[in-house]
This record gives structure tokens, sequence and C-alpha cells, in this order.
């Protein structure tokens, strides 16, 4: 475990016992709860943006042109400001799209079809998850079961590691011979539970009979969730590598309390490192992880190599143990000692956790919500989300949404005056995108027409707002980044033949190489960036090595052809349609209700976070009097004024519960035909509070 510089002081190991480290992957104390949903009070110190805050800076050579009414108008926007409020829903039918929750953006766009529709936060992130869920599970696979010519596989690797320790099992001291057979016994067990049949004397067959046994019983640690639960395969990843997450040295009442004792972990350690195929092999997965989602809660058998390099440390494992304590900085405070816990690969620390289990080391009191704590956290300044060196994916992926809660941190805040409603849209949009996020972790408006002649009057036209997607350029350009950066992290640890000799299933793409639909991905999130810059009049700001690898026009062509609904290399002018093209994406018929465990608590209940449908929202956009963009030029018409426009999107209903810890390790199906059945979000709390 590296901790990174300026870490937080050790939580105590009450505060640890909660701790959900992989979105999904529960570090935790069990026992299991009951459900409530928590009222927030974070709302009520919103403050709407003030005039007197915003200072443009006009720059003449930025110029945009939109298409409005099938006129091109070329405006200058850099100087402009552009307000967002929530639009209001005057009639009851409209009332009524707005409390409905629809399961899925697909479905809410077909209530809507004929309204003016842009993508929200919410959809675009709902299309990214769709990808991230398929990415991670592609390269769970790869790495799992191999790939020809380019990686061996995490079955291979354990199956090589366990037949080198049974080679020595009848010529062990008789001292280490315990540590070797208990060695044996865990890596059986874990090829096991990935499906794998392994052939042992009837003896040592019946110890992993009862290891797999004990783990299986406790399904908040064992059963598969999310789109884990989806696929056989990757169900018996998950079952896997929980059971090798567990800690030597486990403390009581947690569901580590019977991990490997830290003399099979010598062992372990001793047997990777004596052989440098095997060495190589479980460095790339040991590191593989910490950049696929965040560096490790725990030590790793890695940071046992130099101790393990002979067996001598199983003479006495006490001692090696109160060694290796001494020397490697304590992670958290057992019983008011330094503890470092290790595991043969651990899983991943977050930002969030850290947090709640400073905030609330005796558990989470009766009536407070996690998520109301971390967002006044980050609010106040006390948690920051840009990643530290050592970052994984995650925390990229969370420091995309940092600007819902601190818009002010994106360069677009001098362009934006957004009221108090607008604010707490973005406290939900904040809410819905990082539980998704947290999940996939369980282990626009392009008008065509024809141009008028240039004999005919011109035409009066008045100029509206054309927003491509919910207006946040950071949000897009950080998620750009974290895709360049995860690409960029898999190829150096696996070898860049890894990421083009493994294959993803896309319902928007079909099946195709990972690095294609990678490199698409990111596509998509710069031509965001770059369309909704100019939406907003900003400058945009990418380094040369991006504009190298990810040119603006293929990148706006990526955008475009999304929002139009259309195959990325068709070229423009993009046809109008009657429902937005975007809406028509099947990655967005894939329905974004999850539910993810956060944080268990010694009173037997278990916090989760869960979207529980999509919800419509009307906003209104429309440029600030005396603040209006410039009109360069206008073909065929004379601008006789600004207007407002009130488009529709979609956002999503997250709400924060406590349930029964036995009941909380619910799939994606069981969760789902929940929401089905209760519909609304009283009925669908309380269903959850009764499981």
């Amino acid at each position: 475990m590296r901790r990174h510089p300026g870490s937080p002081p050790l939580p105590p190991l009450a505060l640890l016992l909660p701790v959900l480290l992989l979105p999904g992957c529960l570090d935790a104390l069990g026992e299991r709860e009951i459900v409530t949903e928590h009222s927030s009070l974070v709302k009520d110190e919103l403050r709407g943006d003030r005039l007197e805050d915003k200072h443009p800076v006009y720059d003449p050579e930025l110029q945009v042109v939109d298409e409005i009414r099938g006129s091109r108008v070329t405006l200058n926007k850099s100087a402009a400001l552009l307000q967002l409020d929530i639009g209001p829903m005057q009639s009851a039918a409209e009332r009524r799209l707005g409390e409905e929750l629809f399961p899925s953006y697909a479905a809410a766009a077909a209530a809507l079809d004929g309204e003016t529709l842009i993508p929200s936060l919410e959809v675009v992130h709902g299309k990214l998850k769709v990808f991230d869920d398929a990415f991670y599970g592609a390269t769970e696979k790869a790495l799992q079961l191999g790939l020809a010519e380019v990686w061996a596989g995490k079955v291979t690797l354990y199956r090589d590691l366990l037949e080198a320790v049974r080679a020595d099992l009848a010529t062990a001291a008789p001292a280490h011979r315990p540590f070797l057979e208990e060695a044996v016994v865990r890596l059986a067990s874990g090829l096991t539970l990935a499906g794998e049949e392994i052939p042992l004397d009837a003896t040592l067959a019946g110890q992993v009979e009862q290891e797999i046994a004990r783990f299986l019983d406790d399904e908040l640690l064992s059963r598969p969730v999310g789109f884990y639960a989806e696929d056989e395969t990757l169900a018996q990843v998950f079952r896997q590598d929980r059971y090798h997450q567990q800690w030597a040295g486990g403390p009581p009442r947690s569901l580590y309390a019977r991990g490997p004792s830290f003399g099979a972990l010598l062992v372990l350690a001793h047997y990777l490192g004596s052989d440098p195929a095997r060495h190589a092999q479980y460095l790339a997965v040991e590191r593989i992880y910490e950049g696929l989602t965040n560096p490790y809660a725990a030590y790793s058998v890695a940071d046992l190599l130099p101790q393990a390099a002979t067996l001598a440390g199983l003479d006495d494992p006490d001692a090696a143990w109160a060694e290796f304590q001494e020397t490697h900085p304590p992670i958290y405070e057992l019983e008011g000692a330094p503890y470092s816990p290790v595991a043969l690969i651990p899983s991943s620390a977050s930002q969030e956790t850290r947090l709640f289990n400073r905030l609330f080391p005796e558990g989470v009191p009766e009536g407070v919500s996690l998520m109301d704590a971390l967002i006044r956290e980050i609010l106040a300044g006390e948690v920051d989300l840009a990643p530290l060196p050592g970052s994984g994916w995650y925390d990229y992926q969370v420091y995309a949404l940092e600007t819902l809660l601190l818009p002010e941190k994106g360069p677009e805040s001098n362009k934006l005056l957004l009221s108090k409603a607008y604010k707490e849209k973005l406290i939900e949009s904040f809410k819905t995108m990082l539980t998704q996020t947290r999940e996939t972790h369980v282990k626009q408006l392009n008008i065509g027409g024809a141009r008028r002649g240039g004999d005919m009057a011109p035409e009066p036209l008045e100029v509206y707002p054309v927003l491509h997607a919910e207006p946040f350029p950071t949000y897009y350009l950080r998620q750009a980044r974290a895709y360049r950066f995860v690409a960029g992290f898999v190829a150096a640890t696996m070898g860049p033949a890894f990421l083009a000799a493994t294959p993803v299933e896309l319902p928007s793409r079909g099946s195709l190489p990972l690095d294609e639909a990678l490199a698409a991905t990111t596509r998509l999130c710069y031509g965001l960036y770059l369309l909704t810059a100019g939406d907003v009049g900003l400058a945009t700001d990418l380094l040369p090595e991006e504009l190298a690898e990810f040119p603006a026009a293929a990148s706006l062509a990526e955008a475009r052809a999304w929002l139009a609904g259309l195959p990325a290399d068709l070229a423009p002018p993009w046809p109008e349609t009657g429902r937005p093209g975007f809406s028509r994406d099947p990655d967005l018929a894939v329905d974004p209700r999850v539910i993810v465990p956060v944080q268990l608590d010694p009173e037997g209940f278990s916090v989760c976070w869960a979207v529980i449908g999509v919800r419509a929202l009307k906003i209104r956009a429309e440029f600030v009097p005396g603040h209006e963009p410039e009109v360069v030029d206008c073909e065929g018409c004379e601008v006789e004024g600004f207007v407002p426009t009130e488009p529709y999107l979609f956002v999503g209903k997250q709400v924060e519960v406590r349930i029964r810890t036995a009941a909380a390790a619910m799939t994606r199906a069981e969760f789902r035909a929940l929401c089905d059945a209760h519909r609304t979000t009283a009925a669908i709390v309380e269903a959850l509070e009764s499981r």
C-alpha cells in the first residue's frame, strides 16, 4: 500500500470495518439493517450566483456559428452571460411528467416525443456508464482468462502458484508445512470459486469445501452484484477476487476475521518471488487494479516479497508479523494501536470512504445522510477531489463530477449565472452520477435547413441560447482525460496489445476491440467539451498532446454524430429529425437504476446509495440582459432580439437508504424489479426498508 503524501490521520479500525473500497466492494463489519431516505439540508445553504461576481472578457477572435430556425448566425459569446434556472412545469400533464419515474433515458425520451430536448449531464454520464461497465467487464475477463500471446491470465498464475507450493509440501519442514497447506487451500478455494476443478487429497479437499462454504455463507461479501451478476465468468471473478481481498490478521467482527494467516501470505510471497515469470505476472495483476480503480486500502503480498526471500519467517510467524507491523507505516488503528493489514490482492480505497470512516467512528447515526456529509465536506473545502499522484481511474472519474458541486472551479463559471434552483439540480446530478460511478467499480441540437436566397428580404430572427448539451464543459473535459489516463495506464501495465486484443460488446456499436471503443468514447467527451465551450463562449484549453492524439475535427464529428443519432463517420450536414437523435442511442435504453452498499454500521445496517429512476425536468436558459452575445453575421436574416429557451432534460432520482445487512447484496435485476413494482420514491424506499 503506497499511502499518498499528506494522507489524513489514521482512522481507528472501527472506522475501517465499514469500508467500501472498490465501489460495491465492502471491506466491512457484518450485520444487517433498516432503510431510511434522509432529507438533505445541504440545499438550504445554497445561494444563486450574483451578477456582480461575473467578469467575462471579450475576445474578438472567439466566434461560433449557431443554427437557429434554419438560419446560420455567427455570434461572439465571449463577453456574454448565460443564465440557467429551473423552468416551470405549469400544466397538470407537465407536473405528472416531472413526477414520473422512468426506467431508462430512452423511455423518458419517448414520453417527451416532440418536445425540445437536450442531453443532460446524467444522459451523457448514462451513456458513458454503459461503456465503463463494458470496459471494466471486458478487462476483467481478459485479466482472468488470458489473451493468446499477450497475457497468460490470473487463472494460469494462480494454478502455477498452487502447483509450485504443492510440489514442496512433502519435503517441507514440519513447522512450515501447516502454512504451505493453508496456502494450497486458499489458492484452491479461489480457483474453485472461479469455476476451476482442482484435484486434492481428501484432507485438503475437505478444508477447501469448508473454506468455500464459510465464504459463501456471507452474501454481502461473496454475492456478485452490479454487472458482475450478469455474466457467469464475471461472477466467478467477483467471488475469487473478493475471497483474495481478505486480510491477514483480520480483526474481530469484520468480514475478514477468518482471512489468511500471515504465514500463509509469506508462503505465497516466497513462491511468487522465487520465479521471475510468476513474479512479473503477479506484479502486473497487483498494479492493474490500482489503476483501474484506486490505490489499495491494505498492503499487498508484493510488500512481503523482501521479507519472504526465504521461508525463515515461518519459524516464528508471530515475530514475522510484528516485524511487518513495525516496518510498514500503519494504515488504520486497531484498539488504539497502529495496524497494517495485508492481502493477496486488496480492495481499493476512495475519498468518500476515508471521510465516512473519519466522521463516524462509532457508526452512522440514525437520520444522518452520508451523501449529504460528503457534499458538505466538498463544499467546505475539507475534501479535495483532485487526483493525487498514484490515483486510479475512479479518482479521475469522481474529479469530473467536482464542478457540479463547485461550478466556480470550472472556467465556464465566469460565463454562467446559476440560480439557487439550478444549483440544487446540480447536487442531484452529482448524487446520481457518483452512485452510478461507484456501482461500476463494484468489482445536440443540430438544425439543418435550406439557406434563403439572396434576393429575399431579411427575415426577423430572435436568437436563443443554443445548447448542444448541458453546458458544463469542464465535466466533459475531465471525463475525456480520465479515459486517456486509464487507456495509457492499461497499455503501460499490460502492454499496448492487451487493449487491441480484448473484445468488448456495446449496445450501440456491437463487438469491437477495446482500444477502438475506448478511443471513440474519449473522442465523444472531447467533442462535447468543444461544443459546450462554444455554447457558452469559452476559449478551449487542450494540450498539444491531446490534440495530436484526438484532433478537434474528429472529436467534433464524434459528438455531432451522437447528437444526431448517426454513425460517427457520416459527414454533415446533420438532418433535422423529430425526436433528438441522441435519445435513440441503444446505450440510453440500458436501465440506469442501480443500488450499491457504501458503509456498514455496527448496529446491523448497510447504508446504500440507489438510483431509482429517471425524471424529466424543464430548464430555462437565457442571455442576461445587457450581457448578450455580439451578432457578427446572420445569413439571410436580421436579429431583432434575444429570447430564452426552455428545453427538457433528464435527471436521475437518487436516495440513500439503510437496509438490513443480510438483505443488502441485491442484484440489479432484483432491485429493478422492486422499483417496477412500487414506482414512487416513497413506495420504493418503504419496500427497501421492509426487506
